[in-house]
């Protein structure tokens, strides 16, 4: 995955200081964004968290910095939109 652009980076929302650390942060958030959406009915934010090489802590706080909304809410979402496709698919 090409680096995106600090500026870009900052407008998203993506707390740093440093570019190289706001784009490590948001690689690795971002893979574990990845993960809550394909995740299992048994996955957990602490499996998420450790996707993203962060403490769960860590990994909350910068999770609803960067997309908006909490892991919890974020999986809660994802889970509805998949049940949702699955129903009207039938």
């Amino acid at each position: 995955m090409p680096r995106p652009c600090p500026a870009a980076l900052a407008a998203f929302g993506v707390p740093a200081r440093r570019w190289e650390t706001r784009a490590d942060l948001f690689q690795l958030l971002d893979r574990a964004r990845a993960f809550l959406d394909q995740a299992p009915n048994g996955t957990s934010i602490e499996d998420a968290a450790r996707i993203a090489n962060l403490s769960q802590h860590h990994f909350a706080h910068r999770f609803q910095e960067t997309f908006g909304a909490s892991p919890a809410a974020y999986l809660r979402a994802s889970l509805l939109d998949r049940a949702k496709s699955m129903l009207l698919e039938k």
